[in-house]
């Protein structure tokens, strides 16, 4: 598999740049994995893509090159192998660079080990991926690289003020409780967050198998004894297997046997090839 590629788009071409001189976080970014050229709800994506554009104040012709961007990124995509690309746009100057990071995926992971974040929220623009990556790295590197696998965390749940569950730095979060599906709320303000795509694909699962689903406020420890899942375009759907919080201790999850395996299963059938590379 090859390296990382990063490509500038400039009049319609993509030309290599050096993205370690890149500064700054993108205005926009998104991500998805691509195992042999097939994606789960790239049209989703694209809307997130174009939508958030808009809401950071993109006028009609730069979104008019944001799609033609698009189309061409996904033109440029391999179609063998697993990869993981970052499709984004950022501030350069008085204008704007679209660039595209063609980046070998990590191998797919079915379980997670959280921690509740306690402190204060990093994220400045809740609702947009692309201007907090770098505020939720930090938060993440945090953890430390020299956790062994017992005591190792891979991703943090940000809490609002009144310490309710909204999302994690990398994921949606959702829960059962008995056969319903839950999710935070999407109103008022302070559960902003990142519009996911792979929980509206599992929610959309949910509708076709029957599967109630509802809103619900959450502090960590109303969980205990849940089944509960972080959801991600990279590697899917998880099932949280190990739950620490400061406040309370470990937070006992307890999964539903054979039910992950079922959902992992339809989400990945959810795949559909992003087309034959011609423009």
């Amino acid at each position: 598999m090859l390296a990382e590629e990063a490509l500038r788009w400039v009049e319609g071409e993509f030309i290599n740049y050096d993205s370690a001189a890149h500064e700054g976080d993108p205005l926009v970014a998104d991500s998805f994995r691509l195992e042999d050229g097939r994606a789960v709800r790239l049209d989703l994506h694209r809307d997130r893509f174009l939508d958030s554009c808009a809401a950071m104040g993109l006028n009609v012709e730069e979104l008019d090159d944001g799609a033609r961007f698009w189309k061409d990124a996904i033109f440029r995509l391999p179609r063998s192998g697993s990869w993981f690309p970052r499709i984004q746009v950022q501030r350069a100057g008085t204008g704007l660079q679209w660039t595209l990071l063609i980046r070998p995926a990590p191998g797919l992971t079915s379980t997670i080990r959280i921690l509740s974040h306690l402190g204060a929220d990093p994220r400045t623009v809740p609702a947009i991926k692309g201007p907090d990556l770098s505020a939720l790295h930090r938060l993440r590197s945090g953890l430390g690289p020299d956790r062994t696998d017992t005591d190792r965390i891979d991703d943090l749940v940000l809490l609002t003020n009144d310490l309710q569950v909204i999302e994690s730095t990398t994921c949606a979060i959702v829960w059962w409780e008995d056969s319903v599906l839950c999710v935070p709320p999407s109103e008022p303000a302070e559960f902003s967050r990142i519009r996911s795509v792979t929980e509206a694909a599992v929610l959309e699962l949910a509708q076709l198998t029957g599967a109630r689903v509802r809103e619900s406020k959450s502090l960590p420890d109303d969980l205990r004894g849940r089944e509960v899942w972080l959801l991600n375009s990279l590697h899917g759907i998880r099932q949280v297997e190990v739950w620490l919080d400061a406040r309370v201790g470990e937070i006992e999850v307890q999964p539903e046997p054979g039910r992950f395996e079922t959902w992992q299963q339809n989400y990945r059938s959810l795949q559909a090839a992003i087309g034959v590379p011609d423009k």
